[in-house]
């Protein structure tokens, strides 16, 4: 038994650096450019206006979405204020051609991101599409994170893709990256996503000054905001959360504290996800529990953060190979002995 405890150790904490194979990478492109297409396509087109021509549908599937109902940006933020102290206004994305002729790009370089050819192109005009449009999103006075990890994700792909040609220059790694490159491009990927979560906990500690953990129990109020928020959005109860669980966890705070502290250092050493494989399996899934848990108690989307995790992290495909090559490996072993 001791010797299968020190080799589930090693598997799990030995430090590894990965390689992934081509047709891993492949794969991530694809599955993660699906899950830009919903961003992308959520983003460019908030409201159901009629855009006219730029309204195009192919069988249930819009190919061109409609018009933003923005048309000024009220509360400018972030890049916004930037721009606006140049006298530049990102009021212009609220125009349905220019929706449009910006969706039509965003899906020519989600194309080209799948079939992975000019990346430094394609990576670019993704993150600018994300970024523009979801400032001008944020500058009409409420502000929304779901989007922030996916547009960090593309921006640190499209410096990666940079930092590639720097390196090797010449017209061939413009059209299509070297296997160490896009490995370097995935590996940057990780490492973004993981500081996003020591990040998040690094603020908690910081705007609570250290008293997060013990102040769990006010979590109860924050329930019942977001019970209330969601009843009134909607004219309907649409969160997961019993009624009694507000009242329950300013009633019992130790145990509001076992329950709801472990969130704060499972997002601080979200680092350990980047190990190895296996230990970025199951630091992802929990991570994913826990994001399924927040969301179903106060309707936060999290779904990008989810989709992310099991593409770059899970990595379902790497495991189902790797069982698959274990089997043969073992049938070839006993077919000799015999």
């Amino acid at each position: 038994m001791s010797g299968w405890w020190r080799r589930g150790w090693r598997v799990i904490w030995e430090r590894e650096a990965v390689v992934f194979g081509r047709w891993e990478m492949a794969l991530m492109r694809l599955l993660f450019a699906l899950v830009m297409f919903d961003a992308g396509s959520k983003l460019v087109g908030w409201a159901r206006a009629d855009a006219g021509s730029f309204n195009a549908r192919w069988g249930q599937v819009e190919v061109i979405p409609p018009v933003s109902s923005f048309v000024a940006q009220p509360k400018p933020h972030g890049l916004a204020v930037v721009l606006e102290k140049v006298s530049l206004d990102l009021a212009f994305l609220g125009d349905p051609s220019m929706a449009g002729m910006v969706y039509v790009g965003f899906l020519v370089a989600l194309g080209c991101y799948v079939i992975g050819v000019v990346l430094p192109v394609a990576l670019g005009v993704m993150f600018f599409s994300l970024l523009l449009h979801g400032t001008f999103h944020n500058s009409q006075g409420s502000i929304h994170h779901h989007l922030q990890l996916i547009t960090c994700v593309v921006g640190i792909q499209w410096i990666a893709s940079l930092v590639a040609v720097c390196r090797r220059g010449g017209a061939r790694t413009w059209l299509a990256l070297d296997g160490s490159s896009e490995n370097r491009l995935v590996n940057w990927t990780q490492q973004v996503i993981v500081a996003a979560y020591v990040v998040s906990a690094l603020s908690k500690l910081i705007i609570s000054k250290g008293g997060w953990i013990w102040d769990a129990p006010w979590f109860g109020i924050q329930l019942a905001k977001a019970v209330d928020q969601d009843y009134y959005d909607h004219l309907r109860p649409g969160t997961e959360t019993p009624a009694w669980l507000p009242d329950w966890l300013l009633e019992n705070p130790w145990q509001a504290r076992g329950l709801f502290g472990p969130a704060l250092p499972l997002e601080f050493f979200a680092f350990l996800a980047l190990r190895n494989r296996a230990m970025g399996a199951l630091y992802a899934m929990a991570l994913i529990g826990f994001h399924l848990t927040v969301s179903s108690l106060m309707s936060l989307d999290f779904r990008y953060n989810v989709q992310m995790m099991l593409v770059y992290f899970v990595n379902g495909p790497f495991w189902l190979w790797w069982w698959a090559a274990g089997r043969r490996r073992r049938a070839a072993a006993y077919a000799r002995e015999r």
